[in-house]
């Protein structure tokens, strides 16, 4: 989004990333309880989804603390960065 100028495709890119991050947790989950044993399957998934809310309050946090020190332009790019780095390895 950093060198994007519109906002009407900004709004479209987050939409595209939206809809693919819900696909891949929802994958992800469903492959995870196949694999787990039924007594506890319940204890796995609301594991999951702690800790998924967990990481997206800590991700909120050092973003808003990021954003008061920084511009918006050089977070994203930021952002941009570290979604490289799974990518590289």
């Amino acid at each position: 989004m950093a060198p994007v100028s519109t906002f009407g495709t900004v709004i479209f890119g987050g939409l595209v990333r939206s809809v693919g991050g819900g696909i891949t947790w929802v994958f992800s989950t469903q492959l995870l309880l196949q694999r787990a044993p039924n007594e506890i399957r319940g204890r796995i998934f609301g594991t999951e989804f702690a800790l998924f809310t967990l990481m997206g309050g800590a991700s909120s946090l050092i973003t808003g603390a990021l954003m008061d020190r920084f511009q918006l332009q050089v977070i994203l790019w930021g952002m941009g960065a570290l979604t490289l780095i799974p990518a590289l390895l």
